[in-house]
C-alpha cells in the first residue's frame, strides 16, 4: 500500500520492468504481483519478460483491455531484419538464396540467426555450412542445454527428448509412442512455458517443436537412450496405420528399421496415392527400400516401373539414418513393357 501511494503521489509516468520473471516460484509473490496490478495508480505501467506464462490475471487483463502480450511470434525475425544483423552487423555476405534458406531453416529465431552467424564466421564454405546447419550446431546445442533444456524437471526433459521423433504431436499420439498416460498435461505444461512449440489448431489438440528444437533434442536421444529410439518409431508406425495415415506409418517403420513392415504398407497403398497425384511420395518409399524387396513383390515390381525415381537433394533420406545410400532401384521399363 506505501509504494501504490508513493506512486500514485509522483504523478509521472512509470514503467517498471521485471527481467526473468519466470524464476519466481513463491506464491506469494504471485499474489501480491496480483494485487499490484489491480491497484496500479494511472499511469504505471508493468512490462514482464518470461520464458513461461505466469500465473497472474491474465485473461482479466487480457477482456478489459490491460494487457498487451508479444509471443515468440512477434518476436521473430522478419527476412530482412536477418539479412540486417548476418549481413549488417556481423558482414558475413552471403547471398540472397543462402539467407533466404538460414532464415527458414531458423524459422526467424534470433537466437538462432545469432549463434548460426558466430559459426558462420569462422567458416570458408559458408554456403555449404547455411545447407548443413541443424540442430547439431555446437553453438546451439550449447545454447538449448544451458538456457532451456537444462533447466527442465527431468519427467518433462525425457518426455520432450522421445517426441522428438515425432514431426506432429497430439495426447493421444504421444501417449501410444511413450506407451503412457499424461501427455495432455505435458503438452499443455510445454506451451505454457513457450519451448519452441506450435499449436498446429485452434483447439490444442495438435502441436509441432521448432525444427531446429526437434533436431537438438533428436541429438540428444540418439546420444542418451539410443536403445529405445526404435521402439518409439515402431509404435508410432503402428498408432499411424490405425488412424489411416500410411505416409507416417511407412516413415516410422523404415526409421524404427522395419523395412518388412514398411514395404507390405507400400505394396498395398502405393496405387491409391499414384492416383491421387502423389507420385513423389511413392517414389520416396521406393527409393528407401532396400532393392530385394522391388525384386521380391510383384507389387513393388509394378510400383517401380510406373514411378520415376524423386530427384536427388543434399542430406539423409527422411527415416533412419544409414550408412551408405539406398540400393539402385530398377530402371523403369518402357511404356507396353511387361
Amino acid at each position: 500500500s506505501r509504494l501504490l501511494n508513493g506512486l500514485a503521489a509522483r504523478r509521472r509516468p512509470l514503467t517498471l520492468v521485471l527481467d526473468d520473471f519466470q524464476v519466481i516460484a513463491n506464491p506469494r509473490i504471485h499474489a501480491q504481483m496480483t494485487w499490484f496490478l489491480e491497484h496500479a495508480p494511472t499511469g504505471v505501467r508493468v512490462v514482464i519478460a518470461t520464458r513461461i506464462e505466469p500465473p497472474l490475471p491474465l485473461a482479466r487483463l487480457r477482456a478489459h483491455g490491460e494487457l498487451v502480450e508479444l509471443g515468440s511470434a512477434d518476436l521473430g525475425f522478419a527476412r530482412d531484419e536477418a539479412g540486417a544483423l548476418l549481413n549488417g552487423r556481423l558482414a558475413l555476405g552471403l547471398g540472397p538464396e543462402a539467407l533466404d534458406r538460414l532464415w527458414r531453416r531458423t524459422e526467424g529465431w534470433a537466437a538462432a540467426l545469432y549463434l548460426a552467424g558466430l559459426s558462420l564466421a569462422s567458416r570458408g564454405d559458408r554456403e555449404g555450412f547455411v545447407d548443413d546447419f541443424s540442430g547439431d550446431d555446437r553453438n546451439l546445442v550449447d545454447y538449448l542445454g544451458g538456457e532451456v533444456i537444462g533447466a527442465l524437471r527431468p519427467e518433462l526433459r525425457t518426455f520432450l527428448r522421445r517426441t522428438s521423433i515425432l514431426a506432429r504431436l497430439s495426447a493421444p499420439l504421444c501417449d501410444a509412442v511413450l506407451d503412457g498416460s499424461g501427455s495432455r498435461g505435458a503438452l499443455a505444461e510445454l506451451e505454457r512455458s513457450n519451448l519452441f512449440i506450435t499449436p498446429l489448431d485452434s483447439h490444442r489438440g495438435a502441436y509441432r517443436y521448432h525444427q531446429l528444437f526437434r533436431e537438438s533434442l533428436a541429438r540428444e536421444l540418439r546420444e542418451i537412450e539410443p536403445q529405445f529410439e526404435p521402439g518409439l518409431h515402431r509404435r508410432a508406425s503402428a498408432w499411424y496405420r490405425q488412424t489411416g495415415d500410411v505416409p507416417s506409418a511407412v516413415t516410422h517403420a523404415l526409421a524404427a528399421g522395419d523395412d518388412a513392415d514398411a514395404a507390405a504398407l507400400v505394396a498395398t497403398a502405393w496405387l491409391h496415392h499414384s492416383n491421387h497425384g502423389r507420385v513423389h511420395t511413392v517414389a520416396t518409399w521406393l527409393d528407401a527400400l532396400p532393392e530385394q524387396f522391388l525384386h521380391g513383390d510383384p507389387r513393388l515390381g509394378l510400383a517401380a516401373a510406373r514411378t520415376p525415381p524423386p530427384p536427388r537433394r543434399p542430406g539423409p533420406v527422411a527415416g533412419r539414418p544409414r550408412t551408405a545410400g539406398p540400393s539402385p532401384r530398377p530402371a523403369p521399363r518402357p511404356p507396353g513393357a511387361t
